[in-house]
């Protein structure tokens, strides 16, 4: 897969700046983390509410039955309280048709009580038995709703620790990588840098040794100059006395030409040259070939030394 590159744009030189393919992908790395905990998320809420849904829906069918054990309750205290009454309503005429009178009638109503008493007491404890097996049950149902609840909420915080285990070794192998980057992009700048001083002490050294060479020149080229000036007097001097001593001979000239064409290359003296010499023999001007100096590239390669020719 291609390194992807994120170029930004520099206020400072307006150069393209080149963003580390590391933090391209730390950043893209904590993206897709983020992601992935809010889809994590999603689905635990999701499945708790599912949960929590199918158990609501268990309760209320539940709780649909508490009615019915109040209604049946209400119906039996009501029957037996119905009963009751007309006992107490037929009893005199019961007791009076098998002629039971007195201490026997009074017998005949407590024992109508105590009969209306344990049936009301029986539908009680018939309807307080079976509330408490409903709420027994509704108990059960949300004991296991908190369980699945439980489950669920344990299982998918299994995978945000699992997500972020991930996603922290990654980072560190990201950061790793990057430091190493960093440090490799350390050595090659401070490389760089130091090939960069070399060059700008040579092309310094350059230019002290051209102006030294051209001083030096300089200094040759006047020398040159008076030297040649100098002879030039002498012989005139000399030429001058050496005429007016032989009567017009001019063996001393001659022999003096001599001298200079031996010491001139055989072209002569010419002083009108502006050199002190004729235009075959003036001493050349050296090239300061800069160009030569140059580095033909970075990265490695040597740097040339100065190069001063004569023509």
């Amino acid at each position: 897969m291609a390194t992807p590159v994120t170029y930004v744009n520099s206020k400072l030189d307006n150069v393209p700046y080149v963003k580390s393919p590391y933090d391209v992908y730390i950043g893209s790395l904590e993206s897709q983390y983020q992601e992935m905990l809010a889809d994590i998320r999603r689905q635990q809420d999701a499945e708790i509410s599912r949960i929590e849904s199918q158990y609501a829906a268990a309760i209320d069918e539940l709780n649909r039955q508490r009615p019915q054990i109040e209604q049946r309750y209400e119906d039996t205290a009501q029957e037996a309280y119905i009963q009751n009454m007309l006992a107490k309503r037929d009893l005199p005429q019961q007791l009076a048709a098998q002629g039971m009178t007195g201490g026997l009638s009074e017998s005949s109503q407590l024992a109508l009580e105590a009969a209306y008493g344990n049936q009301a007491n029986a539908a009680r404890r018939d309807y307080d038995n079976n509330i408490y097996d409903l709420e027994t049950q509704i108990g059960s149902v949300r004991s296991a709703q908190a369980d699945a609840v439980a489950a669920a909420q344990s299982g998918y915080n299994d995978m945000l620790s699992s997500a972020r285990n991930n996603y922290l070794s990654n980072l560190a192998q990201l950061q790793l990588q990057k430091q190493l980057y960093a440090d490799e992009q350390k050595q090659y700048q401070d490389q760089l840098d130091w090939q960069q001083k070399q060059w700008d002490y040579q092309l310094e050294q350059d230019q002290i040794a051209n102006d030294f060479a051209r001083e030096q020149w300089e200094w040759q080229k006047n020398y040159n100059q008076q030297q040649a000036d100098r002879d030039w007097q002498l012989a005139k001097q000399k030429n001058t006395y050496s005429g007016s001593s032989s009567g017009g001979s001019s063996s001393g000239s001659s022999y003096y030409d001599a001298l200079l064409n031996a010491m001139y290359g055989g072209s002569g003296y010419n002083p009108g040259a502006g050199n002190g010499y004729s235009s075959g023999n003036s001493i050349p001007e050296p090239e300061w070939n800069t160009e030569k100096k140059k580095q033909s590239g970075k990265g490695g390669k040597s740097l040339s030394l100065p190069s001063m020719s004569l023509r």
